[in-house]
């Protein structure tokens, strides 16, 4: 899994999987996790599109 963490404006290259998550805001507080290649926008948006329902 990929859990880099920029400092000091320096990039560096964090060799694994990238790891997006998302917390339910209920009392529930489930998570979801899911694995991504890239982390581009198209890419996200898909994810945050198909698991997020708009009140």
């Amino acid at each position: 899994m990929k859990f880099g963490k920029q400092k000091y404006n320096k990039c560096h290259k964090v060799e694994g999987i990238w790891v997006w998550g998302m917390v339910e805001r209920t009392n529930e507080r489930r998570i979801l996790l899911v694995t991504v290649d890239d982390r581009k926008s198209n890419t996200l948006q898909k994810i945050i599109i198909s698991n997020v329902k708009i009140n």
